[in-house]
């Protein structure tokens, strides 16, 4: 059985919690990290992606998952590697096939516009916000 811890309170009062109540509590708060609510802390940009953020992009189009996956973990290749890949440097990686090389470059220059916009708005946002 786990052992109950007593945490003191700011009004002098004691809150006993468990482990079990902590697991829950990081539960909900990755969930609301997850659905974007105020106070909630912005996902990794791509540029800071590390080599399991690619690998777990690239899954999402099971065609190259299954040809490059093991390439794109050979080479380590982060987030802002990834942005920064050429057809040269494809080539040069194993990915043979031209048509291969242009469609995935083409997903990761949505990729890197898509999150290029959303830090766009984060800082128009922090531009009108009144400071205090």
């Amino acid at each position: 059985m786990e052992e109950p811890r007593a945490k003191h309170m700011t009004n002098g009062t004691r809150e006993v919690t468990t482990n079990k109540d902590k697991t829950h509590a990081a539960k909900a708060k990755h969930k609301k990290m997850r659905s974007g609510e105020p106070g909630a802390r912005a996902k990794k940009t791509v540029y800071h992606w590390g080599n399991a953020e690619v690998l777990r992009w690239l899954k999402k189009y099971d065609q190259y998952n299954t040809l490059y996956s093991q390439v794109f973990q050979e080479h380590d290749l982060s987030g802002r590697a990834l942005v920064r890949l050429n057809p040269i440097r494809m080539e040069k990686m194993g990915i043979t096939n031209p048509d291969h090389r242009s469609d995935l470059l083409e997903r990761i220059l949505r990729l890197r516009l898509k999150h290029e916009q959303n830090e766009l708005k984060i800082l128009q946002s922090s531009q009108q916000q009144p400071s205090s």
